[in-house]
């Protein structure tokens, strides 16, 4: 094969064709359920964080006198700047040695060859959208995304009331805990602060074989048992909804952190009450490749809605360059409808 030919079949349009048509993940993140994507112009995202107030009955009058003048929910537009990511993947001169040395006749050989290299550039895409993960995901679990990397740092703090983040009085790893009480009365926290109720419960693997440990919850399920049999997954979410209205998604997915340890995208005692439905969305802006190349130069495609990605050939050493960028940052409009708790001790 040659350069040329190598490097028509190396180009961002067959690239993204690739990603979409081979996604990694058999299931969507949890966090593209409750944070869809959406795009803008503007490199600066304005969020009105809202102090929903529960409903309170209208006042009783008479006719032809002014009517009473109720207060309105607080809120707060704050601006942040959309932080921006970017990377380049290469392929280089040895590479490229080694696929020009493939006989033509081995179309075998070449197609796992083209197979790889395609896996290897597709995964700036599958870094990107892991990317968007993580920040969704401290903005739901913390209520704050912070980064720090490349010389780069931005915070943004989304207002989750310092009331919606208490923990328990006994961890749920401790004698004496009782889950189902806590989860009630966090529940009832946010419908008193927000009139809304909470219907989900998110959480990770250890957090529920806390729950399927707790005597009072053993107990409760297998009550002949005397709190020695230990429930099933299955058994806690069906309990846990019959006595709080809540259903669990236990969320395992997670990723390497720069030191090579895997990390859920749930931090271990993390819970999270919330309600069904959208929370915010995955706000995108315009990358600086999108405004520039607009006559289709260095191949650029936009994939997942604001993912820009292009390629160039670079002079010395001669590689073709494939780089993928974007601007984003999760919008958190219902931060004040969830509840954060730290349920595990030394959480």
């Amino acid at each position: 094969m040659t350069f040329e030919e190598i490097r028509q079949l190396v180009t961002p349009e067959y690239i993204s064709a690739y990603y979409e048509a081979n996604p990694r993940e058999s299931q969507p993140y949890f966090g593209e359920l409750k944070f869809p994507n959406r795009k803008q112009s503007s490199l600066t995202i304005d969020t009105v964080y809202g102090r929903k107030k529960s409903a309170v009955k209208l006042s009783a009058s008479a006719y032809d006198v002014q009517a009473i003048k109720l207060t309105r929910g607080n809120f707060e537009v704050k601006e942040g700047k959309i932080p921006f990511f970017k990377n380049i993947l290469s392929m280089d001169e040895t590479l490229f040695a080694k696929i020009m040395e493939l006989d033509r006749a081995n179309s075998d050989a070449i197609e796992r060859v083209l197979e790889q290299i395609y896996n290897d550039q597709a995964s700036l895409l599958d870094d990107a959208r892991l990317t968007r993960e993580i920040l969704r995901m401290q903005a739901l679990c913390t209520g704050v995304v912070s980064i720090a990397d490349n010389g780069q740092a931005h915070t943004f703090d989304y207002g989750v009331p310092v009331e919606h983040k208490d923990g328990p009085a006994t961890k749920w790893d401790q004698d004496g805990a009782d889950p189902i009480k806590d989860l009630k009365a966090w529940k009832r926290k946010i419908e008193q602060d927000t009139g809304v109720s909470p219907t989900e419960i998110l959480l990770e693997d250890e957090t529920l074989v806390a729950l399927s440990n707790n005597k009072s919850i053993k107990t409760a399920i297998y009550v002949l048992a005397n709190g020695v049999v230990t429930p099933g997954d299955a058994e806690i979410a069906d309990y846990v909804r019959r006595n709080t209205g809540l259903t669990i998604y236990n969320y395992n997915k997670g990723y390497k952190n720069n030191a090579g340890k895997f990390v859920t995208f749930v931090p271990k005692g993390t819970v999270v009450l919330m309600p069904s439905g959208v929370l915010g969305d995955t706000r995108f802006s315009v990358t600086p490749e999108e405004r520039a190349f607009t006559d289709g130069k260095y191949g650029l495609k936009v994939v997942d809605t604001g993912v820009a990605v292009c390629s160039d050939i670079h002079f010395d050493p001669a590689n073709i360059d494939t780089k993928v960028s974007m601007n984003v940052i999760p919008s958190f409009d219902k931060a004040d409808q969830v509840y954060i708790a730290s349920v595990l001790t030394g959480d």
